[in-house]
């Protein structure tokens, strides 16, 4: 049986939170609802030593990303080719449209840097209308998508 161990950041909204070990640290990225209307506008970054017993640091780069629908985590970060990739939704044109693969050039408890590697379409079956979360785990990687359906009236 599961049990709650902790509350990670206590008094905040937040979606779509993605924690991960990177050099010593582990790292927490984060859709936040501080100072704007929607989750989408705005990407937090935290920081700890300890995931169990939190000291969630925040960045002070924060956001490290603002202003547009193409922030939200679609995915826990990976490495592909030696580089750190960040997975992140494009709802630009509609929620779940696609992913983009963003290289982080820079990540310390000091800098953050980003750079766009690729998008990823849905492509690989004409049917498909969408896709936003990717997860790559040693030799998988494991897509979703979306399936537009017109409604019965």
């Amino acid at each position: 049986k599961w049990e709650k161990h902790s509350n990670l950041i206590k008094n905040i909204e937040a979606v779509d939170s993605t924690p991960f070990y990177h050099e010593g640290l582990w790292y927490l990225f984060t859709s936040t609802r501080r100072d704007c209307k929607k989750f989408g506008d705005r990407l937090d970054l935290f920081f700890t030593e300890d995931i169990l017993n939190p000291n969630w640091q925040e960045h002070p780069m924060n956001p490290v990303c603002r202003g547009s629908q193409q922030f939200r985590m679609a995915g826990k970060p990976f490495i592909y080719k030696g580089q750190l990739v960040r997975p992140s939704q494009d709802s630009l044109k509609r929620y779940g449209g696609n992913i983009e693969l963003k290289t982080i050039t820079q990540l310390s408890p000091a800098a953050y840097e980003e750079k766009l590697l690729e998008v990823v379409l849905p492509n690989w079956n004409q049917a498909d209308d969408g896709c936003h979360t990717i997860n790559v785990e040693d030799n998988f990687v494991v897509l979703d998508a979306i399936r537009l359906t017109p409604k019965n009236n």
